[in-house]
């Protein structure tokens, strides 16, 4: 599986296989979580459930292109990416805004496992947030194991 010239992890096809990668709708995993909120948050704190998007998978710059400009949001730092090398897989539900990525910014032929993170910008006003990107695995494979997915 590819997008573009990148090469999908062959991780997320043996997942989409076993049935644990969703081959349609990202909503249906928050009714029915895949995975305890316990595992979600020793990979982000703050949340409670992850949704894998299904195939075809996009890289955000095609996003972009494609008129989904949620992604130039100013309060959203993307200076460490580069965003025609991350390739959108899903995120952590509904109104998050809060994105998983593979980045291929780093290595092409082994990408990271990448989260937006929002924060507070503004001690004096909670209200304002940003968001960056944070690394969350080197690996895919990587991020199984945190998962807790026997590969």
């Amino acid at each position: 599986m590819n997008v573009g010239n990148l090469v999908i992890p062959d991780e997320i096809q043996l997942l989409i296989d076993r049935e644990i990668w969703p081959k349609n709708s990202m909503e249906m995993q928050e009714l029915k979580p895949f995975f305890s909120e316990d595992i979600v948050q020793k990979i982000a704190p703050e949340m409670s459930v992850i949704c894998f998007a299904s195939p075809p998978f996009s890289t955000i710059k095609n996003m972009i292109d494609k008129g989904d400009y949620f992604w130039l949001d100013p309060n959203i730092d993307n200076s460490s990416v580069d965003l025609a090398l991350v390739v959108d897989i899903g995120d952590f539900g509904m109104g998050t805004d809060t994105s998983i990525a593979l980045d291929y910014s780093k290595n092409i032929f082994c990408p990271s496992v990448i989260r937006l993170e929002w924060y507070k910008h503004n001690p004096d006003n909670p209200n304002i947030t940003k968001a960056r990107w944070v690394k969350i695995s080197d690996s895919f494979s990587e991020f199984c194991r945190m998962l807790e997915i026997d590969l």
